[in-house]
């Protein structure tokens, strides 16, 4: 996997996302809040219009805290349980190592090893970790290409 240091900028973005709280032998299992998003998004007739995306938000020796995201055309309504919201992402200019992870994204020993490679650059290159969210940007979709070929960019912002 190639690391690079780029500078990134962030458009703004209407989003509908998912937050949630999961163990860490369960944050590879995501597939089940995207398509709870996307029913959301079918029943009240909203659009994707991008990438999806997983923001890692917190996370302590138990627990990690993501917000599972699909870009969208328009904001639609929320869940009326309040699990799934509407917002606008808007991301700061900022530096980002950036990998670019080729295979599967449900276990740990695939995504995972990623994940391992990129902390393990970020301290070979003496580059401290922000504290902003990490970002994992889905750039294909697991309905239409083989698990081997998925492509995912991971974004962890650096100091």
């Amino acid at each position: 996997m190639q690391i690079t240091i780029e500078n990134r900028t962030f458009e703004k973005q209407n989003i509908m996302y998912m937050p949630v709280t999961l163990k860490h032998e369960e944050m590879f299992d995501t597939a089940r809040f995207f398509m709870k998003i996307g029913m959301q998004l079918f029943q009240t007739g909203g659009r994707g219009s991008g990438a999806s995306f997983i923001r890692w938000v917190g996370t302590n020796e138990d627990f990690v805290d993501l917000e599972i995201c699909i870009q969208v055309e328009e904001l639609v309504e929320e869940s009326e349980d309040g699990s799934i919201k509407a917002a606008i992402f808007e991301e700061s200019i900022g530096k980002y190592a950036v990998g670019l992870h080729k295979g599967a994204r449900k276990l740990p020993e695939d995504i995972g090893a990623a994940y391992t490679k990129m902390q393990a650059y970020l301290v070979e290159n003496n580059l401290q970790y922000t504290g902003a969210p990490i970002i994992q940007f889905n750039l294909n979709n697991i309905h239409q290409v083989p698990e081997d070929e998925l492509l995912t960019e991971l974004l962890f912002p650096v100091y």
